[in-house]
């Protein structure tokens, strides 16, 4: 029956057959190959929302902890500010010229310390009282400090801590 068809038109139809066997072929291929390239697409995008998830859950736990300390520092330094009155005398302490040279222009109406003393510097100036206050909000800030700097780097990829003075690691 193919004798019938002429040679031309035999290699013509076979090339057209090869060419469409050919062609359908690298398009399977093609969609075989986006389709594993999707799933390795969706697979990654995936897994970025995983470890994002996981970042974010890091951070609120992390954050949580730093706002419960800071709360736990705050109510401690209100406590030590409220009983700084029933252990102190209030006496002086510091008088006016020692003030002026530790914290220039800190009280208002003090002239710079120039070395010598006026008559009206013989007056205290702080308290046994206001230097407690002073050392309590002194340790407010630094055990909050404290506190955001470890929990920064405890958000970072090296896991250190910064101790206070007499704290063990």
């Amino acid at each position: 029956m193919f004798n019938l068809i002429p040679l031309p038109y035999r290699i013509l139809g076979a090339a057209a057959l090869v060419a469409i066997l050919f062609f359908s072929g690298v398009g399977f291929g093609y969609r075989w190959h986006k389709s594993a390239s999707d799933a390795a697409t969706i697979a990654a995008m995936e897994e970025a929302g995983k470890r994002y998830r996981a970042e974010v859950e890091r951070g609120n736990a992390l954050s949580g902890r730093l706002a419960r300390a800071e709360s736990a520092i705050q109510i401690k330094t209100v406590e030590v500010i409220k009983y700084v009155p029933k252990v102190t005398t209030g006496g002086p302490c510091l008088n006016t010229a020692t003030v002026r040279l530790l914290q220039p222009g800190a009280a208002p109406g003090l002239r710079p310390y120039s070395g010598e003393l006026a008559p009206e510097d013989a007056a205290p100036a702080a308290s046994d009282t206001d230097i407690a206050h002073w050392i309590a909000g002194a340790n407010l800030g630094y055990e909050t400090c404290t506190e955001r700097l470890n929990t920064l780097i405890d958000s970072g990829p090296g896991r250190c801590s910064i101790t206070a003075q007499g704290d063990s690691p």
